[in-house]
C-alpha cells in the first residue's frame, strides 16, 4: 500500500487535508499507469500534480505555491497518492515496496512547458526496461534539494497549521442546526437510553423541518460551530482515531464517521444529558408513528430516590408493597414518569432528572409492570426475612410491627486453609501450595467474603447486622502482605494460595492481629501466658509449668518435646492446635535439649 508506507514522511495535518480533498472527489487523474500518474486537483484553483515511481521511491511534484515555496509534500500530492492507490496505479513491476517520497521539480517554467509538450510517451509496464532507465528523452529535473533542519521543521509546522478552505469550516449548511433526540419508545424496549443525533432547518414558513439523522465524519466534528456541539458529539464519538491504509469514498463516508444513534450507558447518560439540554436543542420523542417531539429540559432540583413502601390494608389481614419516588417533600408514583432507566434517569413531562435506585431497579421494573404486591399478614415475618436477605435494597418505609434495628458490628476475619481437593490433576507446583478461604464473623454469624449479601438478619431479635465493606477490603489486602497470592482458577475463579512452608509465619502474624485461623479443619490458637517454676535441692532440681492457648493448657513437658522436635504446633485437648511463638523457639530450644 502506498499511503500506509509513506505516512511517516508527511505531516498529519497535510494527510488529513489531502484525504478530505480525495473523498470530496477533487482529484482528476488525467493519465496513469503502473509507473506514473498525471492529475489535476481542484483547490482554490486547479493544480497539476505529477507522480512517478522509481523502484522503492515515489517522485512527486505539484504546481501549488506551497510545494514550490517550501519544497515539502502538499495536500494535493497526498490526495493524488490516495487516488492512485484507489485506481491501482504506481504498482511498478511488483518489486520493492515503496518506502521513499521525494520532491523533484523542473528547472524552470519553460522546461516544464517543454516537457509537457515534447516528452516522449512512456513505455507500457511490459516494455519498461528492467534496469529502471526511463525513455530516451527523460524529463528535465533539477537536483534533489536537501533542506536544512530548521527549514524542514518550519515547513512541517506551516503544513500542520495551513488554514483549510473556508467552505470546509462549516460542518452544517447555513440555516441548519444540530438536535439531540431522546427516543422514548426505543428506550422502553430495553435498550437503555437511546439517543439520536440529527439536523433540522427552517422552512420558508418559519417552522422547523422534521429532524433527519446525521453522521459526522470525525474530522468534521472539530468544525461544528457551537462549542457545546463539538464537546457533545466528541464525547459520543469517543476518542479513538480510525486509521486505514486505504481510503475510499464509501469508507470515509461511513466507517470513518461517528454513528447517528447511540445506546448510552447510565454514567454517560447522566453526565451528557444536562449538557445536551443546556443547548435548548434536546428533544423528546414520545411515540414512533407520528414522531411528535417536544423540547426536553434538565431538572436540577436534585436526584429522585426510590422508596419501597409496605402498608397494611384496612382489614389488617394483608400488607401491600408498592413503590414511589421521593425528593425532599415531593412524591411521585412509579407509574407517572414516561421513562425510568437503571442507574439512572427519570423522564417525566418535559423534564429529565437523576435517579438513585440503590441497585434495586428490578423492583421498579416489576412494580411498573404488575402493580402492587400483596403479602398475607400471617406471613409477615417470613416476608421480612426474605426481603432483607436480598443483596440490594432501596429505601424502605415499613409499618411499626415490621421495623427492625440496624447495627454495625465490627467484623472479625476468619481464614480457612486447606489443600486442594482433587489431587489427581495436581502438578508438582500444586503439591506445595495451600488454598485459603476468607470469611467474616459478625456477632457469631459467618459470612463468606464472596457473598453478595449486604447484611445478616436476626429474625428473633429483629436486628439487621450491616456488613462493613471498607474493613473487609482492608482485611483481604492484608492476606497479600503475609504471603498469599491470587490466582485465577478455571473452576473456582480467583483463589488465594500460600506456600505450605509459609503457613506458620502467616498464621502467627494473623493470630496476633485477632484473626481466626483454621487449617485442615483444625483451629489455630495463639499462645497466652507461659510460666516455668524451678524446685531445687542440694544436687537436684525440677521444672514445672506450661502455657495457655485460650481455655486450653499445655504442660511444660509437652511444650519442650515439641520444641525438641523443631515443631511449631502442639495439639490441644479440644482438637485444635496451639501455635508456638517464634521467640519461644529461639529462647527455650536449648532448655528443651
Amino acid at each position: 500500500m502506498l499511503s500506509a508506507n509513506l505516512t511517516s514522511l508527511v505531516s498529519k495535518g497535510t494527510r488529513e487535508r489531502g484525504r478530505d480533498y480525495f473523498v470530496s472527489r477533487r482529484v482528476t487523474v488525467v493519465e496513469g499507469d503502473a509507473w506514473h500518474v498525471d492529475a489535476t486537483v481542484r483547490g482554490s484553483r486547479s493544480y497539476d500534480v505529477k507522480l512517478s515511481r522509481e523502484q522503492d521511491e515515489i517522485e512527486a511534484w505539484c504546481s501549488c505555491p506551497y510545494c514550490e515555496g517550501y519544497f515539502d509534500p502538499c495536500k494535493h500530492i497526498w490526495a493524488t497518492l490516495l487516488a492512485a492507490e484507489a485506481g491501482g496505479y504506481l504498482r511498478g513491476d511488483g518489486g520493492p515496496t515503496v518506502r521513499r517520497l521525494t520532491l523533484v521539480a523542473p528547472d524552470d517554467e519553460d522546461d516544464l512547458r517543454d516537457e509537457e509538450r515534447y516528452e516522449s510517451p512512456r513505455p507500457s509496464p511490459t516494455s519498461r526496461p528492467r534496469d529502471g532507465i526511463a525513455d530516451s528523452k527523460p524529463r528535465s529535473r533539477r537536483p534533489r534539494q536537501a533542506t536544512t533542519a530548521w527549514k524542514e521543521t518550519l515547513s512541517r509546522l506551516h503544513s500542520a497549521t495551513e488554514p483549510t478552505q473556508a467552505t470546509r469550516a462549516a460542518a452544517l449548511p447555513p440555516g441548519h442546526e444540530l438536535v439531540y433526540i431522546v427516543d422514548i419508545p426505543a428506550s422502553l424496549a430495553g435498550n437503555g437510553l437511546v439517543l439520536e443525533v440529527a439536523t433540522r432547518n427552517r422552512k420558508k414558513n418559519g417552522e422547523w423541518s422534521k429532524p433527519k439523522t446525521r453522521r459526522f465524519g470525525r474530522s468534521e466534528i472539530a468544525h461544528l460551530q457551537d462549542p457545546a456541539d463539538r464537546q457533545a458529539v466528541s464525547i459520543l464519538a469517543g476518542g479513538r482515531e480510525q486509521v486505514s491504509s486505504y481510503y475510499s469514498y464509501s469508507s470515509y463516508g461511513y466507517y470513518d464517521s461517528a454513528p447517528a444513534r447511540y445506546n448510552l450507558t447510565p454514567a454517560l447518560g447522566e453526565a451528557l444529558l444536562p449538557m445536551l439540554c443546556a443547548t435548548g436543542r434536546c428533544l423528546l420523542r414520545e411515540s414512533e408513528p407520528d414522531g411528535s417531539m417536544r423540547p426536553l429540559r434538565w431538572d436540577d432540583a436534585g436526584p429522585w430516590e426510590f422508596w419501597l413502601t409496605v402498608t397494611p390494608d384496612d382489614t389488617g389481614k394483608t400488607y401491600v408493597i408498592s413503590g414511589e419516588l421521593r425528593r425532599a417533600e415531593e412524591r411521585l408514583a412509579l407509574e407517572t414518569p414516561l421513562l425510568l432507566l437503571s442507574g439512572g434517569l427519570v423522564f417525566r413531562e418535559d423534564r429529565a432528572a437523576p435517579l438513585l435506585d440503590f441497585g434495586a431497579f428490578q423492583w421498579i421494573a416489576m412494580l411498573r409492570q404488575q402493580g402492587k404486591v400483596s403479602v398475607p399478614a400471617k406471613q409477615k415475618q417470613e416476608f421480612l426475612a426474605e426481603l432483607l436477605r436480598l443483596p440490594d435494597l432501596p429505601r424502605l418505609d415499613m409499618p411499626e410491627d415490621l421495623r427492625y434495628e440496624e447495627v454495625a458490628p465490627a467484623p472479625r476475619p476468619y481464614l480457612k486453609i486447606k489443600r486442594r481437593d482433587d489431587r489427581r490433576f495436581m502438578s508438582d507446583r500444586d503439591q506445595n501450595w495451600l488454598i485459603g478461604d476468607l470469611s467474616f464473623e459478625y456477632d457469631g454469624h459467618v459470612v463468606p467474603a464472596r457473598s453478595p449479601a449486604r447484611s445478616v438478619f436476626e429474625p428473633e431479635a429483629r436486628r439487621l447486622l450491616m456488613r462493613d465493606p471498607t474493613a473487609e477490603r482492608t482485611f483481604a489486602a492484608r492476606l497479600d502482605e503475609v504471603g498469599f497470592h491470587r490466582r485465577s482458577d478455571y473452576n473456582q475463579g480467583e483463589t488465594l494460595e500460600l506456600l505450605a512452608r509459609n503457613l506458620p509465619k502467616a498464621a502467627r502474624a494473623l493470630l496476633q492481629e485477632g484473626w481466626r485461623v483454621e487449617a485442615q479443619g483444625k483451629l489455630y490458637r495463639e499462645a497466652g501466658d507461659f510460666r516455668i517454676e524451678v524446685t531445687s535441692g542440694i544436687d537436684w532440681f525440677e521444672l514445672h509449668g506450661g502455657a495457655t492457648f485460650g481455655d486450653q493448657e499445655v504442660p511444660l513437658p509437652t511444650l519442650l518435646a515439641a520444641l525438641r522436635r523443631g515443631e511449631d504446633l502442639v495439639p490441644l485437648g479440644d482438637g485444635s492446635f496451639g501455635l508456638l511463638p517464634e521467640e519461644w523457639l529461639k529462647k527455650y530450644v536449648t532448655l528443651a535439649g
